[in-house]
C-alpha cells in the first residue's frame, strides 16, 4: 500500500498520509515526501488526513513534526489525524499550539473523511 495517496470521498480530494507502524526515520521521510506534494497546491486548499497509529515517538520526531506542520500551514484547509492517544495526543496538542493549527482527532479513517468533507 502506498504511504501517500489521494482519496476521493464524496466528491472531495483528500491527501492521505500513512506513517503507521513507522520508525522515526521512515516517518520523517514519508512526511518530507508529503511536503513536496503539499507545496504544489494553492494556499488554503488541501484537506489532509494522517495515520499515526503505532508510529514511533521520540523528541526528535516531535521537533521534526512541529517544523513540518508549521511549513505546510498555509496550504492546508483542514487536517485530521487518526491513531493518536496517550502521549501522542499530548504531543499533538503541543504541536498544534506551537504551529497555530487545529487537528481533528479520531479513531477511524471514515470518521476523519466525514469530518473533512464538511469543512468549508
Amino acid at each position: 500500500m502506498e504511504r501517500i495517496r489521494f482519496i476521493e470521498y464524496k466528491g472531495k480530494k483528500i491527501l492521505y498520509t500513512d506513517v503507521s507502524n513507522a520508525k522515526m526515520e521512515e516517518a520523517y521521510k514519508i512526511m518530507q515526501e508529503q511536503q513536496k506534494i503539499i507545496f504544489t497546491f494553492p494556499e488554503n486548499s488541501l484537506l489532509i488526513v494522517i495515520n499515526f497509529e503505532n508510529c514511533e515517538v521520540t523528541p526528535k520526531a516531535t521537533y521534526d513534526l512541529k517544523e513540518i506542520v508549521l511549513q505546510n500551514k498555509p496550504y492546508v484547509k483542514a487536517a485530521a489525524v487518526i491513531g493518536i492517544g496517550g502521549v501522542k495526543k499530548i504531543i499533538l496538542n503541543a504541536v498544534s499550539k506551537f504551529a497555530g493549527r487545529n487537528f481533528y482527532v479520531c479513531d477511524k479513517l471514515e470518521d476523519a473523511l466525514e469530518w473533512l468533507v464538511k469543512q468549508e
